[in-house]
């Protein structure tokens, strides 16, 4: 056995609070394993190469969606590039909303927790029961991540990172000013509600919508706060699922049940479980890739990407 590697973000809002955590992984992975802390994303490549040198059976990932969304947009073409298989990826939920590990059904606790449990099993090796989920994969390898959205989950993120508390509280303390605001129009809603003009393709089928309040792609099945938006991505491998929705900012908020348990919503919705697509959009717009809001790309090319192995248990 060639052991585990800890890729750790001490920047993230949960590790802040523990300023020795390092030092506490590092004790209890004893002789199996190595604790990295990365103080960058520029240092993500040398940490996943002293992975690569050692051979590690499990990468695990403390940190929150953020620092998942780079770890992977590094690690499969590194990984690739040297002939070697992904080792299974542990996913510590060191972040606030740790949106992806719940969407995969992963380990659940504090870091060292979570560690503590792959650790003892390792030892004992014992088998990893594990969720084998692709990664989506943006305009050809430059970002890898699972969740991926324009317009509305953009801006309700832009929302919900307003001011310094985090967690799920805050994130239903946002759904909940919306939801109160958004029948009499009100200026909350008139935030986090916009228009995009887009051009949405998916497997070459064409969208017949132009405007869009809501343009999501994901390969995990939560969208968060137990949500279970995706719940199709699974239905066949090597794909994920596309919603275009242009419906109006009331038809989201009537059908929160329906989001919730993860059927289709009803009314302009372009929805296709696909291996690929294509979104161009008429201008710049704000885009959130797990978690991180980003801009600066209008034309967005999605495929399914690389398959990683997460333990769930």
């Amino acid at each position: 056995m060639a052991g585990i590697a800890v890729i750790s973000n001490p920047h993230s809002r949960r590790n802040l609070k523990n300023p020795v955590i390092s030092e506490e992984m590092r004790a209890l992975l004893g002789s199996d394993g190595i604790v990295i802390e990365t103080q960058s994303v520029a240092e993500i490549p040398h940490a996943i190469e002293q992975c690569l040198q050692r051979g590690v059976d499990i990468l695990a990932i403390n940190g929150g969606d953020g620092t998942l969304h780079y770890v992977t947009t590094k690690l499969a073409p590194m990984y690739a590039e040297a002939g070697r298989e992904l080792p299974l990826i542990a996913l510590l939920r060191g972040g606030t909303m740790n949106t992806i590990s719940k969407g995969m059904k992963t380990l659940s606790g504090s870091p060292l927790h979570i560690l503590g449990r792959i650790v003892d099993k390792y030892r004992r090796d014992e088998r990893f029961f594990v969720a084998e989920r692709h990664a989506l994969d943006l305009n050809n390898g430059e970002q890898l991540g699972f969740l991926f959205g324009i317009g509305l989950p953009a801006s309700f993120l832009q929302a919900y990172y307003q001011g310094e508390s985090r967690g799920p509280l805050k994130g239903a303390y946002v759904l909940g000013r919306l939801v109160l605001s958004t029948p009499v129009w009100g200026k909350y809603a008139q935030r986090v509600f916009h228009r995009v003009r887009a051009f949405v393709a998916a497997g070459g089928e064409e969208s017949p919508y132009e405007n869009y309040t809501a343009i999501f792609a994901s390969t995990v099945t939560e969208i968060g706060l137990g949500f279970e938006l995706f719940s199709r991505t699974l239905e066949k491998d090597g794909h994920f699922l596309l919603l275009g929705g242009a419906l109006s900012p009331v038809s989201y908020v009537a059908q929160l049940a329906r989001i919730y348990t993860g059927e289709t919503l009803k009314g302009a919705m372009f929805d296709r479980v696909t291996t690929d697509a294509v979104i161009e959009l008429e201008g710049e717009y704000p885009y959130m890739f797990d978690g991180d809001v980003k801009t600066g790309i209008t034309t967005f090319r999605l495929r399914c990407g690389p398959k990683l192995r997460f333990i769930q248990k």
